[in-house]
């Protein structure tokens, strides 16, 4: 099996606290690697579709199949999108054939004192001085996950063509196998932190990321997050079969 994500985070991954009594764990740029623009996983299955929701509409839902470790590690990738300041963006490619979304883009740009988003043409060209990006993330069992009040700055998953041009219709509704999100630094942090502690558990679970209205923990009309380990319903049947631990 070819897994980037476990190759460049799986150490960090293994190491995290799993209990309330474990040592809080500092994630910083020199904890986890700078992430290459492009990435590819066979470990997880990501699916999207849609759900009937408040009996009159359909919503997106996003599925994200894995086991704990493989959680665990993923979410160090996004933290290590927050964190380090280039890329401002890391496509990973899920290659199991259970796929119908085939990707996600984890997005994030950074920007220098010029207000201009940071790339690594700028980058070469002559390193900044200063650039924006958080110096760390602390992690601590238990904790809870808190909420964003800025409704813009809450997390956004959509489903989308891989141009990103959008379209319309039921064909093209059906197509759709790009996943992008999860919108600024507090939202990234944030879906990061929701799946560290879902994968303390490692059971069936449905992370109810989604509700229509102005308070729920997601920017409305995004797609629902769920997260499905070993004991999902599907998972024992997908094939070729995931890994179970």
């Amino acid at each position: 099996m070819v897994c980037d994500v476990l190759t460049l985070y799986g150490e960090v991954a293994a190491g995290l606290p799993k209990i309330e009594d474990d040592e809080p764990f500092l994630f910083t740029r020199d904890v986890l690697a700078e992430p290459p623009s492009t990435m590819t996983t066979d470990r997880m299955v990501l699916r999207g579709y849609q759900v009937p929701t408040n009996g009159h509409y359909l919503s997106d839902t996003v599925e994200l199949l894995g086991t704990p470790d493989m959680m665990r590690a993923f979410a160090c990738l996004l933290l290590a999108v927050l964190l380090h300041p280039l890329p401002g963006e890391v496509e990973l490619r899920f290659t199991h054939p259970a796929s119908n979304v085939k990707r996600i883009r984890i997005r994030l740009q950074h920007y220098g004192t010029d207000g201009e988003p940071l790339t690594t043409m700028r980058w070469s060209a002559a390193e900044p001085n200063y650039w924006a990006s958080p110096l760390f993330f602390r992690y601590e069992v238990g904790t809870p996950v808190g909420y964003i009040g800025d409704r813009d700055a809450r997390p956004l998953l959509v489903l989308t063509d891989e141009s990103e041009v959008g379209g319309a219709g039921v064909e093209w509704m059906q197509h759709r196998d790009t996943a992008v999100g999860f919108g600024p630094d507090v939202a990234l942090a944030y879906i990061a932190r929701h799946i560290l502690d879902a994968a303390i558990s490692g059971h069936q679970l449905t992370v109810d990321l989604w509700d229509d209205s102005e308070n729920g923990p997601l920017r409305q009309h995004s797609a629902e997050l769920r997260l499905g380990f070993p004991d999902y319903p599907i998972y024992e049947d997908l094939v070729p079969p995931l890994p179970i631990d």
